[in-house]
């Protein structure tokens, strides 16, 4: 392939597009026609308490995996994040491990764009991996992205 489309030279937007597996794009959901395969979860908690705020992953297997199951059949492209903000308050909704009363300010809702990360390869969730329990698994870190890229990197595996 020489990158023409349509009479259009492409090269630029074919490497770049090649490469979207490597850092996030953020784009307005709502415009898209998508469906969530699996449940949402925690990749990592920012801890605001204090003078320095801490970047924490999450570590749900000993090994600093984060991960979640699957819900329906489709096809995963893409990974996608949004930030939860719990705020303290005194009048707040929900209640926090610790005691403190808190609510929600979520950038999931229609309102705002998600961070999306296009998947290496395109994965296939079939009945049988969600029959069984797959489970879909995610390791942040931050700080140190190989490609120098962003602040942030990810990978994932199926286990």
């Amino acid at each position: 392939n020489d990158g023409m489309v349509a009479g259009f030279q492409h090269g630029a937007v074919n490497f770049h597009g090649a490469r979207y597996h490597t850092y996030d794009v953020s784009l307005p959901l709502c415009q898209y026609q998508y469906k969530r395969l699996s449940k949402t979860f925690c990749i990592a908690k920012i801890d605001y308490d204090g003078n320095n705020p801490k970047l924490v992953a999450v570590d749900d297997d000993g090994e600093g995996w984060a991960c979640t199951q699957f819900e329906r059949t489709g096809t995963a492209h893409a990974f996608v994040c949004w930030v939860d903000y719990m705020c303290r308050t005194d009048e707040g909704r929900y209640l926090h491990e610790n005691g403190d009363l808190f609510d929600v300010i979520s950038t999931s809702s229609s309102s705002h764009n998600q961070a999306v990360r296009k998947l290496d390869e395109a994965i296939a969730i079939t009945e049988s991996i969600v029959n069984d329990g797959t489970k879909f698994c995610c390791f942040a870190s931050f700080g140190s992205d190989p490609d120098g890229i962003e602040d942030h990197s990810f990978a994932f595996k199926m286990k």
